[in-house]
């Protein structure tokens, strides 16, 4: 048998040849970069050492100083980075990291708004994509920093709540998460998401499985104050909502959230956090559930001990902001007698009592419903030695003082005259209540809001109840009367007026009360009032007889309001107090600005409506007509109106459009609204072009109502008045133009509207077509023909200055044009 030997080592007979190994190689270059434009051209560099090296020279220079970070901005790092796209592909960690370091360096030193919305938006699509592919830690928290910032758009917040892959992982890390910057930023952005979403949204969002609201809980007590307050104003929103369908519907939840909040709160109850604190266990004891939990579970206890123990500590204005959560609770009578027990009714009297000017509106809602309970009521009418009253009544009188607590305070003044009537209505008249009352009434709005109105008018009614108190309300006449100039005011607000009329027939017993009415026009009020549903028709039967004082009242016309058959005048002058305009029109003087008259039916004035002005007193007029007699009329004749309408119905005859062609009564010629809107413009704009030139809708050039005023102010001389006959009027914008077209159409029988813009400068027409929709019964137009016209809605505006007889659709952009508000 043969053994076959192995060498160890054999000799090599070829080596590499190192030299043109070299020669291939390229050799290391080193060289001194002291220009930042340069040091940003390397970063388009493959190579990682290179890019390792400039970004830490770059970020080093970024840490100096918070110019040289401007200075990168201009030297549009940010655009570099984005093209890049944030070397989220690189497969080194390290220039990940320091291109997410850079970035939130620029946006923690710049203003996001100065971002293009295009660079924001991609900002945003990278860093959430980014987001989804980066497990490292640190670049994990500079991502959750842009992203908050991102989400300071309330439109992004609201996109990405769409983004269900992003979301998933967002949570999945948050709630696994040990880095501060990482948690306190998440909470953040959560917060941002939750702010831009209704209340249906919210609900879906926040009921979700993997929703980290129990992290959000733990976070109250985190080491770090601002994950703290992040976590307390997240809780306060979602704690608006506890019903049985929210994100609190488990009791080991709502426990869970208020035992952290308590135990935050007793930790430090004089805390920078403790206001917070309190703020968001207030917002969560709106609910029965958590205040039956916060009794049950004996929490109530441990934060009225934590209060006793540092009350005399504590400053005045923290006292009062930490018993807020004890006016929660006490809306629910259950727990008012341990409360009480709890001396908590000595608590709210304090603040009321201490606080200079007023105390919170809290406070006062605290003693509000703590009266509910008898013991409870009697330590508050005890107060009124102590000046509980005359504190309420000073709070009521005050205008500088927060609305909200005038409201609480005039709220409770009517509750205790409910409950303690005898001890309650003595204060109050020590206190002249009679002139109290006429005192904040004359305030006025927006001075006083309708909340407080109500519950002044309910203390009026439970003194009148009495009949010595309605005795000293009924002879102060000032009461009797503001309540009356109160009415005028308050046209708008229905409920209001039915509690003033309710209000004045307690007091109507008293002569001087029925006396002071009459002086201030009641009757007037009661026309400018009625608004209420149950007054409407009786309202408008009432103002449709007068159109005048309908459209000085309202600033618009319907198409039920007919001017044809009487006197029609129009205020250049939008008149806040439409009794204002009414002392013009009865009174023997002429207003400072035009107002236009429309009158079809008398060619000349009467004779016992011209009024001569007396020789002794035209020596004040520079242009006095010597010996000959001056004179003016409020009611003046018109000759040209019915000379134009005559020409509009030949106009409408030889086109086959006068009358409604079936000759119904009060039915509406929907084929033909369109033509005759337009030949009525027509004829409008014919008699009222002088010096005027034609401009186009889409400039923004306007009519030149310079020349319209001047043309008005020569008529005025002429007249010796500003009551001018329409007729007379040759040169008109939209604002005589309209009045003159209502004028037309309500002759001829047209459906339309008078409307006078917010600012009062314009008047505009509307008139109504209906649309047809294919295969609908209910909008055949042969059934709309006999449709009442109080039931009729304007659909479209009708141009009277550029495109002449156009009509325009309502909130359409040609209409907002004609209205100049576009």
């Amino acid at each position: 048998m043969s053994r076959v030997s192995k060498r160890v080592y054999e000799a090599k007979t070829a080596y590499p040849d190192r030299t043109k190994s070299e020669e291939k190689s390229f050799t290391e270059v080193s060289v001194p970069i002291k220009k930042l434009d340069t040091a940003l051209l390397l970063l388009s560099s493959k190579e990682e050492c290179v890019l390792l090296t400039v970004f830490s020279h770059i970020t080093d220079f970024a840490r100096r100083q918070d110019a040289n970070v401007l200075e990168l901005r201009a030297h549009r790092l940010l655009e570099l980075l984005l093209e890049k796209d944030l070397f989220i592909d690189s497969p080194n960690i390290m220039i990940r990291r320091f291109a997410l370091y850079l970035l939130t360096t620029l946006l923690d030193n710049v203003d996001m708004s100065s971002f293009e919305p295009e660079q924001t938006d991609q900002i945003l699509e990278l860093a959430c994509r980014f987001y989804l592919m980066e497990s490292d830690d640190f670049c994990i928290e500079y991502l959750t920093y842009i992203l908050n910032v991102c989400l300071r758009d309330p439109q992004m917040a609201h996109g990405i709540v769409e983004a269900s892959d992003f979301l998933d992982k967002f949570k999945l890390v948050f709630v696994n998460s040990e880095n501060p910057d990482t948690v306190f930023n998440s909470i953040e952005a959560l917060h941002r998401m939750l702010l831009v979403q209704s209340a249906e949204q919210m609900l879906d969002f926040t009921t979700q499985p993997d929703f980290p609201v129990d992290r959000i809980i733990c976070e109250v007590t985190n080491e770090f104050q601002e994950i703290r307050k992040a976590a307390l104003k997240t809780l306060k929103t979602l704690l608006a909502d506890t019903g049985d369908d929210s994100v609190f519907e488990p009791l080991h939840r709502c426990f869970f959230v208020l035992e952290q909040l308590v135990k935050a709160f007793c930790e430090n109850p004089r805390g920078s956090e403790a206001a917070d604190i309190i703020d968001v266990l207030a917002t969560a004891l709106r609910s029965e559930k958590m205040t039956k939990l916060f009794f049950e579970q004996n929490l109530f206890d441990l934060v009225v001990e934590q209060v006793r123990g540092h009350m005399d500590l504590m400053p005045l204005e923290m006292r009062c902001t930490i018993i807020s959560i004890f006016a929660e609770t006490a809306q629910y009578e259950q727990f008012l007698p341990r409360m009480h027990k709890a001396e908590i009714t000595d608590m709210f009297i304090s603040c009321l009592m201490q606080n200079k000017p007023a105390p919170a509106a809290f406070v006062i809602q605290g003693l509000h419903r703590m009266s509910q309970y008898p013991e409870a009521l009697r330590r508050i009418v005890a107060a009124y030695e102590e000046g509980a009253i005359r504190k309420l009544v000073t709070i009521l009188m005050s205008p500088e003082v927060a609305i909200k607590v005038r409201e609480q305070a005039a709220e409770l003044i009517a509750r205790l005259l409910v409950a303690a009537f005898r001890d309650t209505a003595a204060q109050l008249k020590e206190q002249d209540i009679a002139a109290v009352l006429t005192a904040v009434i004359t305030q006025g709005q927006p001075t006083l809001s309708i909340d407080l109105i109500l519950s002044l008018l309910t203390i009026v009614e439970s003194l009148a109840q009495n009949e010595e108190y309605r005795t000293i309300l009924g002879a102060y006449s000032s009461l009797t009367e503001q309540i009356a100039q109160l009415l005028m005011r308050s046209y708008a607000h229905s409920i209001l007026v039915n509690n003033i009329f309710r209000c004045l027939c307690t007091l109507i017993d008293e002569a001087p009360v029925r006396e002071t009415l009459l002086a201030n026009y009641i009757v007037s009020s009661i026309k400018r009032a009625l608004k209420s549903l149950s007054n409407l028709v009786k309202t408008s039967s009432i103002l449709s007889k007068c159109p005048t004082m309908k459209f000085a009242i309202r600033n618009g016309l319907n198409f039920t309001d007919i001017t044809a058959g009487k006197d029609f005048y129009v205020s250049r002058r939008k008149f806040e107090d439409f009794r204002s305009f009414q002392d013009i029109l009865r009174n023997d003087c002429s207003p400072l600005d035009a107002v236009l008259v429309v009158n079809f039916d008398r060619p000349k004035p009467d004779a016992t409506d011209v009024i001569d002005v007396p020789l002794r007193c035209m020596h004040t007029v520079s242009d006095s007509p010597g010996d000959q007699s001056w004179n003016y009329c409020k009611r003046p004749g018109d000759v040209r109106l019915p000379q134009y309408l005559e020409a509009l119905n030949q106009t409408l005859a030889i086109h086959g459009l006068v009358e409604n062609p079936e000759r119904i009564r009060r039915s509406v010629d929907f084929d033909n609204v369109a033509k005759r809107s337009k030949l009525i413009a027509q004829a409008v704009f014919a008699v009222m072009n002088d010096n005027l030139k034609i401009v186009d809708l889409n400039s923004t050039e306007e009519c030149s109502r310079n020349t319209v005023r001047c043309h008005l102010q020569d008529l005025r001389q002429v007249l010796h008045t500003n009551f001018i006959p329409l007729g007379m009027v040759r040169s008109g914008c939209q604002f005589e133009r309209a009045v003159l077209f209502k004028g037309l159409a309500d002759q001829i029988g047209l459906p339309c509207t008078l409307q006078r813009s917010v600012d009062g400068r314009m008047l505009y027409n509307e008139v109504p077509l209906p649309v047809e929709p294919e295969k609908d019964v209910h909008c055949d137009k042969k059934t709309l023909k006999f449709m009442p016209w109080r039931m009729l809605r304007p659909t479209h505006v009708v141009d009277l200055m550029y495109n002449v007889g156009d009509l325009y659709p309502m909130q359409s952009r040609q209409a907002l044009q004609y209205l100049r508000l576009y």
